[in-house]
């Protein structure tokens, strides 16, 4: 099956979109003046709520499924990601206790932006041809799994999440936590049988 076909349901789509979320809080900050701390301050919430998700739903899920396949250059990639886990959630600690007038935002903002956008490249061009060889059934279960854990992130995060309690996973004046053991992970990628390569180069070499 082709990736047209299955694209909704792979872990390519929760990715992505998360990507593209990221980028939009990125591009949103580098259009606001100098003068405009306060509003940079205001944007950097939903920034980092965004990416804290995305950070625990790679380092939960989809990376230990790449360890998982024991395939050549996976455990590589997965380390060189997890480093830029730790760079961003340190920046993302020091950009928290800033204000908006604070005259280093923008230089934590600036190392932050070519931090993300560096790890969001690795992914575009590594984790297509790493999941290509991945059978639909375990994609897709995968998918469920992905999506379902960023829901409840998204639940926690809210204000009726936190109403009832929920902490969020970066709290309001905490550093993120660090990536967060799967409840429920996903088979190991070597307990379903692999289906014919599939077409992931579509992302891989945009």
């Amino acid at each position: 099956m082709r990736l047209a076909a299955i694209q909704g349901m792979s872990p390519l789509s929760v990715l992505k979109s998360s990507h593209s979320e990221v980028k939009e809080y990125l591009v949103q900050y580098e259009a606001l003046g100098k003068g405009e701390g306060l509003k940079k301050k205001e944007l950097l919430h939903p920034l980092r709520q965004t990416l804290d998700i995305q950070l625990a739903l790679e380092g939960g899920l989809l990376y230990p499924s790449i360890r998982g396949m024991n395939q050549a250059g996976g455990s590589r990639f997965v380390e060189v990601a997890l480093r830029n886990h730790a760079g961003i959630k340190t920046l993302l600690k020091e950009l928290t206790v800033l204000d908006g007038e604070n005259r280093t935002l923008d230089l934590k903002m600036d190392a932050l932006i070519r931090c993300v956008l560096h790890h969001l490249e690795l992914e575009r061009l590594r984790i297509a041809s790493l999941l290509r060889v991945l059978s639909e059934d375990f994609l897709r279960d995968m998918n469920k799994q992905m999506r379902a854990m960023r829901d409840r992130l998204r639940l926690k995060q809210s204000p009726a999440g936190q109403k009832a309690g929920f902490p969020t996973p970066l709290g309001e004046s905490g550093p993120p936590e660090d990536d967060p053991a799967p409840s429920d992970p996903p088979r190991s990628p070597t307990e379903v049988p692999p289906a014919r390569p599939t077409d992931f180069e579509n992302w891989g070499s945009e």
